[in-house]
């Protein structure tokens, strides 16, 4: 079997799945176009949801699973909108978490290669949610005196700041408000009916954390990140897990 990867430079957390039977040099710029240079050419063809889930969800788990001091790197330079790959020292950042292997294990007898293309934000939420589910078997629960506002470090540049500033607060925010609804999405599997349901259930904190102007995805995809975001910050962060390992009783 074989993988290709390609991350993408943008604001928008954005994830395709496709797969072929075909040479995997034909998914050179993974475009899903018909293939050229075989007897039968054989257009790419979107995976299941259901499948889709299940692959992001393994590709996730191997890659932070690789290198979990890369992981640890590319979230400390990273925020909600960018990701900071120089101040990271990360060259290749395919490589580095052997992506392309971690994406070929999941390629089916029938598949000659699997493509997976998402933009380079969305390996923060992959990493975070990795991260804090490692580290987290249980649910955690707010210390005594805890507070909604709580320290980040912000990389993107002047035009995206104030963005990445907003998905952070709302992150903290919806955490803050429901912890346990939080993690429990990140229990679910991805793309499947249980994480619908606890995306749902998430309405209240999402409501209350939502502020008139600003405009965020809410689709549990994307409520996955920001609770990913969220958790992590407050309970997986170096300073922040600090924090809350001696407030433990």
């Amino acid at each position: 079997m074989s993988a290709a990867i390609a991350l993408r430079q943008s604001t928008l957390p954005v994830m395709v799945l496709f797969v072929g039977l075909m040479p995997a040099v034909a998914f050179g710029q993974l475009k899903p176009e018909v293939q050229t240079g075989s007897l039968i050419p054989v257009a790419p063809q979107a995976v299941e949801a259901k499948d889709a889930g299940l692959i992001k969800k393994a590709f996730a788990r191997c890659i932070y699973n690789r290198n979990k001091k890369a992981a640890a790197v590319i979230l400390t330079y990273s925020d909600p909108v960018s990701v900071d790959i120089k101040a990271a020292k990360i060259s290749d950042v395919a490589s580095t978490f052997d992506m392309s292997e971690c994406l070929g294990k999941q390629a089916s007898v029938t598949q000659n290669t699997l493509g997976f293309k998402f933009k380079r934000e969305m390996l923060r939420g992959f990493l975070a949610e990795e991260t804090y589910l490692a580290g987290h078997p249980v649910a955690p629960t707010l210390a005594p005196g805890s507070v909604e506002v709580i320290d980040r470090t912000y990389v993107s540049n002047s035009d995206n700041l104030p963005k990445a500033r907003a998905l952070g607060a709302f992150a903290d925010c919806v955490v803050f408000n429901d912890v346990s609804g939080s993690d429990a999405l990140l229990r679910t599997m991805p793309a499947s009916a249980s994480e619908r349901a606890a995306a749902r259930a998430l309405a209240p904190a999402l409501g209350k954390c939502l502020e008139q102007g600003i405009q965020f995805s809410m689709s549990p995809a994307s409520i996955r990140v920001y609770v990913a975001d969220g958790l992590w910050n407050r309970f997986s962060r170096p300073q922040q897990a600090q924090v809350a390992a001696a407030a433990k009783p």
